[in-house]
């Protein structure tokens, strides 16, 4: 199995404290079920990047940058 990069753009984000934070993202990944992977999800590449960009903002508007 290969694992296989993508490159994505940046994209900002802003925390609980309202502060923009400019994150710049790879994702790697390898495919384990070719079946699914094909048949399953339209286009592959496209879902993991929208789900990183969700998971991203989710994760840093936890944070609070100034105390």
């Amino acid at each position: 199995m290969k694992t296989k990069v993508i490159d994505m753009p940046n994209q900002i984000v802003y925390t609980k404290d309202n502060i923009s934070v400019d994150i710049d993202t790879a994702i790697f990944y390898r495919v384990i079920d070719a079946y699914r992977a094909t048949y399953r999800v339209k286009d592959l590449a496209r879902s993991l990047a929208e789900m990183t960009f969700v998971t991203m903002r989710t994760i840093c508007g936890e944070y609070v940058m100034f105390m």
